[in-house]
């Protein structure tokens, strides 16, 4: 594997991982909040992509690899939509 390839994927989680702890302590900001929306949103469109290579003949246990799928891009959309949403609300 590429060795910058694997510096990028590591420094994206842990970005997204300093951000899910801001957003849980509730000192996130906006942009924060933008930023791993797009961050969810590109792991969205990876699923989306495996999700339609399920449909290829050949493949063995693609049932499971669509459930998987689609529970994956179900969950990451309804994260997106909290995040810009403002996430929970108090009161």
């Amino acid at each position: 594997m590429n060795f910058l390839l694997l510096i990028i994927i590591a420094g994206l989680g842990l970005v997204s991982l300093a951000i899910v702890i801001s957003i849980l302590t509730g000192r996130a900001t906006q942009p924060m909040r933008v930023l791993l929306a797009l961050i969810l949103l590109g792991f969205t469109a990876f699923c989306s992509f495996g999700y339609l290579a399920t449909y290829e003949p050949g493949i063995e246990g693609a049932m499971v690899f669509r459930v998987g799928y689609g529970g994956a891009i179900i969950a990451s959309l309804y994260g997106v939509i909290r995040l810009l949403r403002g996430g929970r609300r108090e009161g």
